[in-house]
C-alpha cells in the first residue's frame, strides 16, 4: 500500500510540476509580448519625439526669419524718415536763404 501511495504521490508531484512549468511558460510568453509591445510603443514614441524635434526646429527657423524680416523692416522704415527728416532739413533751409537772399544782396 505505501508503494501504490508512493507512486500516486510521485504522479501528483510530477502533475504539479507540468502544471507549474506550463504556468512559468504562459506567464514567460505573455512577458515577451508585454515586452515587444512595450517595444514597439518606445520606438513610436520615439519617432514621434523626433518629428517633434524636426517641426521645432522648423518653427524655430520660421520664428527666427520673421524676426529677421521685421528687424529690416523696421531700419528700412527708419531710413525712410530719417530721409523725410533730412529732405525737410534741407527743404526748410532753403525756404529760409531764399527769404533772406534778396536781403542779403541789398545790404551790399
Amino acid at each position: 500500500q505505501r508503494r501504490v501511495h508512493g507512486d500516486t504521490a510521485e504522479k501528483e508531484l510530477k502533475s504539479i510540476k507540468e502544471s507549474v512549468l506550463a504556468e512559468e511558460k504562459k506567464a514567460s510568453l505573455k512577458t515577451n509580448r508585454l515586452i515587444k509591445q512595450q517595444h514597439k510603443e518606445v520606438m513610436m514614441l520615439s519617432q514621434q519625439a523626433e518629428e517633434l524635434r524636426e517641426l521645432i526646429f522648423t518653427l524655430q527657423n520660421k520664428c527666427g526669419s520673421i524676426v529677421l524680416a521685421s528687424v529690416q523692416e523696421e531700419e528700412k522704415q527708419q531710413q525712410k524718415l530719417e530721409k523725410q527728416q533730412e529732405h525737410q532739413f534741407y527743404s526748410n533751409l532753403q525756404q529760409q536763404l531764399r527769404s533772406i537772399l534778396p536781403y542779403a544782396h541789398s545790404s551790399y
